[in-house]
């Protein structure tokens, strides 16, 4: 056997140059990288400012943590409505997803005026394609 290596061995340092070229030096980001971020940030304050009905019982309390991240919530929401266009599904899905976390009634039905009623099964939709309950 001596100093040969095996075949495997010269197999992989035989293909090493292909598998250089082959690999991206870089995954580019996604096309809706800004509104996914604003989304998912909106999402979470969301989720914080509802978290406070459920873990904290004396109004005033609760009113000063509301306070307290208030401003980072309008901010998440100006960096949301002001992010470029969705390009992608999932960029569409994000939007709609933090809109009805945000307000679930979106997804009930409405009566009146023909846009309101267009909007639920809208909303329902975009929420199932992204797997959201």
């Amino acid at each position: 056997m001596g100093n040969t290596p095996n075949p495997s061995r010269r197999l992989l340092l035989a293909a090493l140059p292909a598998l250089a070229v082959a690999a991206p030096a870089s995954a580019a980001p996604h096309p809706d990288a800004e509104l996914l971020a604003a989304a998912a940030r909106f999402r979470a304050l969301t989720a914080t400012h509802a978290g406070f009905f459920e873990t904290i019982e004396d109004d005033d309390e609760r009113d000063e943590a509301i306070a307290l991240m208030h401003a980072d919530w309008e901010e998440a929401l100006d960096a949301l409505c002001d992010a470029p266009p969705a390009r992608t599904l999932a960029g569409v899905v994000a939007r709609a997803v933090a809109l009805v976390e945000y307000d679930r009634e979106m997804l009930k039905d409405r009566h009146g005026y023909w846009d309101g009623a267009q909007l639920a099964p809208l909303l329902r939709d975009l929420v199932a394609l992204g797997g959201a309950p």
